[in-house]
């Protein structure tokens, strides 16, 4: 028997309108398997599981606000989670704005004797084959509390995708070192890609590690294995005005990131990093190919990459890095009207490995 396609004809719809709708102590708020919803006005707390979506395809999903209604109210917050929101499959629109996702300050084993941690995710995005149906990230605000976790995370998305306006936050003040917990592999990413082509990352902010002045803790910035933005070949990505601040890594690129346009980077700030951006091999070199040209000025910032504070310096600083590990006979890299800003013995700009 062919499987049941079930195509926008079913939507629950749940909203407090004036009055909150809560969720506690369950072990996840709401769940649909071919169906459509509409989440809005909600507050979790002691549930670990937010809005799972399943099997999606051809579904309207929104959760939170819709555009013309941003900061009216209607928004969710979602207290303590493991996952906040997860989409699977290619919906016919999906729209995840104006929430405000905390996640647990708790960690999952992979497995009963496992030594493999399992870290809290904000929002899951996972449609199939790059679909060029909308799909929506806005204006939600994500705090991550623990040693590891990820902001947003999406994999094989298509032209459709718009991310903007999003604010993601580390708020851990650990210095403990990444392998305290046991082999457990802490790493904190504001928002991941892997595998999409097309759709645009713009104005969103991820923040590190910053005491209440905004100056560095310099001891949770040494140890925090921490990525403002991660993408795995993904190519034409738009990355426009969006901002990282004090993190290992501000954009970390693995593959081939390139784009078509040179002029599809830019706007970009960089402040207070390891390296700015880092270009990694894995199978294909890590690119973006060309960043502006010479008739035109990209201005991606990098500010304070090598900042000492006070009789503290972090460690080594680049504006760029490039990994690769084989022999290269030839490299020839453009670096076209970058604006760097109070850099102090940078070793660089490019270092190849």
């Amino acid at each position: 028997m062919a499987p049941l396609n079930i195509t926008n004809l079913h939507r629950i719809v749940v909203n407090g309108n004036q009055n909150v709708v809560s969720f506690s102590n369950c072990d996840k708020a709401i769940v649909t398997s071919y169906f459509g919803a509409n989440i809005q006005n909600t507050q979790t707390s002691g549930t670990p599981l937010g809005f799972m979506f399943g099997n999606a395809d051809g579904q309207y999903i929104e959760a939170g606000n819709v555009i013309s209604q941003l900061g009216g109210g209607q928004h969710n917050i979602l207290n303590d989670v493991m996952i906040g929101i997860q989409v699977l499959g290619n919906t016919s629109k999906t729209f995840i704005n104006d929430n405000e996702i905390n996640l647990t300050g708790d960690y999952y084993l992979n497995g009963p004797i496992s030594t493999l941690y399992y870290w809290a995710q904000g929002i899951i995005l996972r449609p199939f084959n790059s679909p060029t149906t909308p799909y929506e990230i806005n204006q939600n605000q994500i705090n991550i509390p623990n040693l590891g976790g990820t902001g947003i995370s999406i994999s094989n998305a298509g032209k459709g995708l718009r991310v903007f306006n999003n604010e993601i936050r580390f708020q851990t003040t650990s210095a403990a070192p990444d392998n305290s917990c046991g082999w457990c592999r802490a790493e904190l990413v504001g928002i991941e890609m892997s595998n999409s082509r097309d759709g645009m990352l713009e104005a969103n902010k991820v923040y590190g590690f910053a005491d209440a002045s905004g100056q560095p803790l310099v001891n949770v910035f040494n140890e925090r294995n921490a990525f403002a933005l991660r993408m795995f070949h993904s190519r034409d990505i738009g990355l426009k005005c969006n901002e990282t601040h004090k993190t290992r890594y501000g954009f970390y690129v693995v593959g081939d990131c390139s784009h078509a346009d040179p002029l599809t980077v830019r706007g970009n700030l960089f402040d207070y990093h390891v390296s700015g951006m880092l270009f990694n091999h894995l199978g294909s070199e890590g690119t973006f190919g060309n960043i502006g040209n010479l008739n035109h000025d990209n201005n991606n910032q990098f500010s304070n990459s090598s900042q000492a504070i006070g009789n503290t310096y972090l460690r080594e600083r680049e504006l760029f890095r490039i990994l690769h590990h084989l022999l290269v006979k030839f490299i020839h890299y453009k670096l076209i009207k970058f604006k760097v800003d109070q850099i102090l013995a940078f070793k660089g700009p490019m270092i190849l490995l």
